[in-house]
């Protein structure tokens, strides 16, 4: 069941090549009343980023075309150069469920 969209809910970004990990997620971040955009790539994550200005981002590392590292990066200049005139913040998860140390790096503050 899908929690009523309201203009005050934060927005979720789900950046993940894997659709059955997208719907997961979806499902868990609208139960708890986030509004939720889905990216399938770093390219399509930028794109969205740049129109929606999530306040959230749970990003994926291991994806075909930019991995989840590049993204973030990309991302937080981004945010840097963005003048929407508030003192808003997104913040990045990165995760994979591959066990490298690298895998379970922290996620930032763009």
């Amino acid at each position: 069941m899908t929690a009523p969209i309201q203009q005050n809910q934060l927005l979720a970004l789900i950046v993940d090549d894997e659709p059955f990990f997208r719907t997961v997620l979806r499902l868990f971040l609208e139960q708890d009343g986030y509004r939720v955009a889905e990216a399938e790539n770093g390219t399509e994550a930028i794109n969205v980023f740049e129109q929606l200005h999530p306040d959230i981002v749970l990003l994926d590392i291991s994806m075909p075309d930019m991995d989840g590292f590049e993204c973030c990066h990309k991302l937080h200049s981004l945010a840097q150069g963005q003048n929407t005139g508030a003192t808003r913040k997104s913040w990045v998860m990165k995760g994979s469920v591959k066990g490298t140390k690298k895998s379970r790096m922290p996620g930032q503050d763009v």
